[in-house]
């Protein structure tokens, strides 16, 4: 019995070439169809297409997302998937050395205009949030609403300690500059018995007053807990 001639007798095989994803081609085609889209246009061409400017000068990212940071492929299917503030930077003002982030000065996650733009290190992202006043502490961090402290301060209390302290502790202990002192003063709960939680109880014997600088930002009520510790005992 005859055979049935092949399809493609005399030509090429249309399985034997492929993609520079790996999928295979047919005869006539260069690129699936996959990667046909992204082989039609440049980085460039394809970034200037996502992206709105709105009243603020802010150029909004209306492509890909990862819920926050706009996303966009390098080239073709199955190269990096780039953070679109990161290939603005690098279109707009030149590549971004190893190590450093790209930061927002107008704090709008979507925004890709390179003039909001500005390279920065960690340290220097965390800053400039703590500077704009994006830091969760005291009663924006979520787990101060949900969970109270069990033995708040009342105002009688906070007074009779501040009157006692007569200023940041600081000062009083540490030796350190008035002129670093910055912001009102807060107690600074100090635990001295063992398996009382994260803080002591509300008490005079567990209260000190530090200014909001060496509280929190400077840290000076943490590294020098000891000394606190010897202060209220002498004071109890």
């Amino acid at each position: 019995m005859r055979s049935t001639p092949p399809r493609w007798r005399g030509k090429s095989d249309p399985v034997t070439r492929s993609c520079e994803c790996g999928r295979p081609l047919s005869r006539r085609a260069t690129t699936c169809r996959w990667c046909r889209p992204y082989q039609s246009k440049a980085l460039a061409e394809r970034f200037a297409a996502n992206y709105v400017v709105d009243a603020s000068g802010c150029w909004l990212w209306r492509g890909a997302s990862d819920g926050a940071y706009g996303r966009i492929r390098q080239g073709s299917k199955g190269t990096p998937n780039l953070g679109a503030h990161r290939v603005s930077y690098e279109l707009h003002k030149g590549p971004i050395p190893d190590g450093l982030l790209v930061c927002h000065t107008c704090d709008n996650p979507p925004c890709v205009n390179p003039e909001h733009l500005f390279l920065g290190t960690v340290a220097d992202n965390v800053a400039d949030s703590i500077r704009k006043g994006r830091w969760a502490r005291g009663d924006r961090w979520h787990a101060a609403r949900r969970r109270p402290h069990r033995d708040p301060v009342s105002p009688e209390l906070r007074l009779r300690v501040l009157e006692r302290d007569g200023g940041c502790m600081a000062v009083v202990l540490g030796g350190v500059d008035p002129a670093t002192c910055d912001g009102p003063l807060q107690l600074d709960h100090v635990l001295d018995a063992p398996r009382m939680g994260k803080r002591a109880p509300s008490d005079e014997r567990h209260l000190a007053s530090v200014c909001r600088f060496h509280h929190i930002d400077g840290g000076w009520a943490t590294a020098n807990r000891p000394l606190l510790r010897e202060y209220l005992r002498g004071v109890a």
